[in-house]
């Protein structure tokens, strides 16, 4: 079952997002070094992180094109 990124990024944090792919290792019983500091933690934090910014950046030119189009004023 693959991640649901459209609902984790609703409310979503870089920690969050991390913090759901790591419990996916977890659910399907791989054993991988997740301790702070490791490789996998660090692939997964950057990971996160670029998913985090690219929803906000998504988001962000959506509000823009809304204000510039005479609607969305009330956000």
């Amino acid at each position: 079952m693959p991640l649901d990124f459209d609902e984790l990024l609703q409310e979503a944090t870089p920690e969050s997002l991390r913090a759901a792919m790591m419990a996916r290792l977890a659910e399907k019983g791989l054993d991988v070094d997740t301790r702070e500091g490791s490789y996998t933690d660090l692939l997964y934090a950057e990971a996160a992180y670029q998913i985090w910014r690219g929803r906000d950046a998504e988001g962000h030119r959506k509000l823009c094109r809304e204000q510039q189009h005479g609607y969305g004023e009330d956000l």
